[in-house]
């Protein structure tokens, strides 16, 4: 094979190529790549046999295709110098071992080299937004990746190393806290629970508080934020979501919202609010209350008469409403009936 470069309008994509499935969010990352680093791999392609001056491209399709994309964009020209490394063995069956082997053989770039490359870029004052644009993936992808970059020495080797997974990898950087992360690696590094995420996870934000919380949604985001609260974002949290790092903050202004409306009730001289930060009243807070009947003082002639006269005249209403048929004076005396019961 023999290296050389070829207009793209002189490339097709051969039937042989092993690659039938591609997806659009890939071609357009490569796309941004090639755009900003050029071509890194050669296509491999072989002379046309049934149309002289065209090659068919058996390895490198989905380079051909964001080239073709770059292309459509106006950001390469039309007749654009393609590097391509030339087979002169014209069999199919040669063809598409060598692309079957480029699709097989080819290593993709691991988790940890792929956040070590991102520091980097960073290191260099590149912004996260410029970073993800050139490479093609989303912010959130760029801060996921970051957040790998900074975990605990010993974790992240054990990433390198193939000895974690990406995912128990997540599972520790869900707190940027390292000693908590570190904690928690010392704990798992040698159990069998050290493969399961979920748990890693719960132990790591054991002290925090989830934003889905009854305290997190009677709090409010903003608020918390405002008093100096934090919020640790999981790699792939969504708007709202996360962990919320300082409970004490959370739990003091859900206590003083709760007695802010305890205060605002009207509970008369022989009541009170008691203030419970739960969506559960334990027993042990109810165990000591029972039914409180008041006892009526002694009336003066004054009040008798009054309820004396009050009863006699709700027996009155009682019976002059079984021989009303008038609506309005129904409504007359049922609001009176209502008036004098309430005195």
């Amino acid at each position: 094979m023999q290296n050389q470069p070829i207009p793209f309008n002189k490339l097709r994509l051969s039937p042989a190529n092993a690659r039938k499935t591609f997806t659009q969010a890939g071609i357009d990352a490569l796309a941004v790549s090639i755009d900003a680093y050029g071509l890194l791999q050669p296509v491999i392609v072989s002379p046309a046999t049934d149309k002289k001056s065209f090659f068919d491209v058996h390895a490198g399709g989905r380079r051909w295709r964001a080239i073709g994309q770059l292309i459509k964009s106006g950001k390469l020209p039309k007749n654009a110098m393609i590097d391509a490394r030339v087979c002169n063995d014209e069999a199919a069956a040669l063809a598409e071992e060598i692309s079957l082997a480029e699709n097989i053989i080819r290593e993709a770039m691991s988790p940890a080299d792929e956040c070590r490359g991102y520091r980097a870029a960073m290191d260099k004052g590149e912004s996260e937004e410029e970073l993800a644009r050139r490479m093609g993936v989303t912010v959130r992808h760029v801060q996921g990746r970051l957040r790998l970059a900074d975990l605990a020495e010993p974790i992240f080797d054990a990433l390198a190393e193939g000895k974690i997974t990406l995912d128990v990898a997540k599972a520790y950087g869900s707190t940027s806290d390292r000693d908590i992360q570190l904690a928690a690696w010392n704990v798992f590094k040698d159990s069998w629970q050290g493969d399961q995420p979920h748990t890693i996870r719960r132990y790591v934000n054991d002290s925090a508080i989830e934003a889905s919380s009854a305290v997190a949604k009677l709090v409010g985001e903003e608020e918390y934020l405002a008093a100096g609260g934090r919020i640790e974002r999981d790699l792939f949290a969504g708007e709202g979501e996360g962990q919320w790092l300082d409970r004490p903050i959370a739990e003091d202004i859900a206590r003083r919202k709760l007695e802010q409306a305890a205060d605002a009730m009207a509970v008369g001289t022989l009541g009170w609010v008691r203030v419970l930060l739960a969506q559960h009243v334990p027993h042990s807070v109810t165990e000591g209350l029972h039914d409180y009947y008041i006892r009526r003082g002694e009336l003066s002639d004054e009040d008798q008469a009054r309820m004396n006269a009050i009863e006699e005249r709700l027996q009155s209403i009682e019976e002059e409403l079984e021989d009303a048929t008038d609506p309005d004076a129904i409504s007359r005396l049922e609001a009176e009936n209502e008036a004098l019961d309430a005195e």
